[in-house]
């Protein structure tokens, strides 16, 4: 992967440079497995660019070289939810200080798949681990950037797990549990949104990815009065 620095200057470069910028916007998508994120988040960044916004995409586990390794050993070797949780806050934290924090003080939009809401849900909800727990070691491990918005996609378990199944090369250890873990992703998520509701926008996915991409761009223009273009 290309350096984490690097990755941020050129993305802002297409931009030119403002010499006191202000402070970008940090969008979030969540979801279950095969409900849509990395379409709609190219959507979003089309739309961003459209709109001559600074833009980073990037994504969780990862978004840089070491939470990349250690995003390898969470989704695909057979470790317990603690285990996952410890791997994927030393990868957050990581991700933070190196790609996320110095994106939005630059003034760019960072576009992220998933964040501290997938490890709410997965490792907590439905892995077991407790909530506050979790949300301890994040503060503990300065890991307490928050989205300004989560756009949380929702779609037909065996929908979204047949997308997934149907491009075997590309699954992982997720994609293969049975319906049963992936309803409990689902009601997880919307206990998520219910509990967040200034925060969290639950986005129906079943339709075309332009009509859910239309979703997300009139919230957006409503959350931060971007034109409708």
């Amino acid at each position: 992967m290309e350096n984490t620095a690097n990755r941020v200057q050129k993305a802002h470069s297409q931009y030119g440079n403002n010499p006191t910028p202000a402070r970008g916007k940090f969008l979030v998508l969540e979801g279950g497995e095969g409900v849509g994120k990395s379409t709609q988040l190219q959507c979003l960044a089309a739309y961003l660019h459209g709109q001559n916004i600074p833009y980073l995409l990037t994504r969780e586990p990862g978004g840089t070289p070491l939470a990349e390794q250690l995003r390898a050993v969470i989704v695909g070797e057979d470790v317990d939810e603690m285990e996952e949780m410890l791997m994927i806050l030393a990868a957050r934290r990581h991700h933070i200080r190196m790609v996320i924090q110095p994106a939005l003080d630059s003034g760019m939009w960072v576009l992220c798949d998933r964040f501290i809401d997938s490890s709410l849900v997965y490792q907590g909800i439905v892995g077991g681990l407790d909530l506050d727990l979790i949300q301890r070691w994040h503060r503990m491990a300065g890991c307490i950037l928050l989205p300004d918005h989560t756009f949380i996609l929702q779609l037909d378990c065996a929908l979204a797990r047949h997308r997934r199944l149907e491009n075997p090369l590309t699954c992982n250890k997720f994609d293969q549990r049975g319906i049963d873990f992936h309803q409990k992703i689902y009601k997880g998520y919307e206990e998520i949104a219910k509990q967040n509701p200034d925060t969290c926008t639950l986005v129906p996915a079943d339709g075309t990815p332009e009509q859910v991409a239309a979703i997300l761009f009139d919230r957006a223009r409503a959350l931060f009065g971007l034109n409708g273009d």
